[in-house]
């Protein structure tokens, strides 16, 4: 723009004269292009870098947390309530019968089902709790500062949303889930796996009572 209004005002000059505010001008614009081009390069990685970070922390397939990230998570709110003397509650889920959904309809109806569950999963909880794929068809779910009362709640209202799902691709097969909750408050002699073994011994009671039900510790 300098060198167009230099060109404009003195009819001496033209865009293509050769002296030294031409020449600076052009400079500084491949100097502004160069800046500009390195900076928007630097925006990219730093976007991608996050992207990846945030897509290493996730489950490939049900794209809520993975337990690698979920259990580093949990240490820190454990941690937290043990200084602050606090309860700490989890929710164990596993779907019920969920290998007899592979046998009859197939892997990829199954990998339907487990992400259709975790979508449910994470679209009724806070953005304060957390939520992750524990292994195969389970799923471990912490509730911040939430007592057993609450928590038998939640997971009701969560078991009975998974119950009157209807999947597109197959309308006859009804999803049921069993949920086992430990609510709690640590101290010394227990740890986070504790509190974790707790609510898996809860949903292994929620199997013996039939399923599709909610057992507290």
């Amino acid at each position: 723009l300098m060198r167009a209004l230099n060109s404009l005002f003195d009819s001496n000059v033209s865009l293509f004269t050769n002296n030294f505010f031409q020449i600076g001008t052009f400079l500084a614009l491949v100097l502004l292009m160069l800046v500009n081009g390195t900076g928007f390069l630097l925006v990219i990685y730093d976007r991608s870098y996050e992207l990846l970070r945030a897509s290493s922390n996730l489950d490939p397939l049900t794209r809520i947390y993975n337990r690698r990230f979920f259990m580093n998570k949990a240490e820190s709110h454990y941690q937290r309530a043990l200084k602050d003397q606090s309860s700490l509650t989890f929710l164990f889920l596993d779907i019920d019968f969920f290998k007899k959904v592979n046998d009859t309809y197939g892997h990829l109806f199954g990998d339907e089902v487990l992400k259709v569950v975790a979508k449910v999963l994470s679209e009724n909880i806070r953005p304060v709790d957390l939520c992750c794929r524990y292994g195969g068809e389970e799923f471990l779910i912490y509730l911040h500062e939430t007592n057993k009362e609450e928590a038998i709640s939640v997971a009701n209202r969560i078991r009975e949303k998974i119950q009157n799902l209807v999947f597109a691709d197959n309308q006859e097969y009804k999803c049921t889930i069993s949920v086992g909750i430990y609510s709690a408050q640590p101290d010394s002699t227990k740890n986070l796996q504790f509190f974790i073994d707790n609510a898996d011994q809860a949903l292994y009671m929620a199997k013996e009572a039939g399923r599709n039900c909610v057992v507290s510790l």
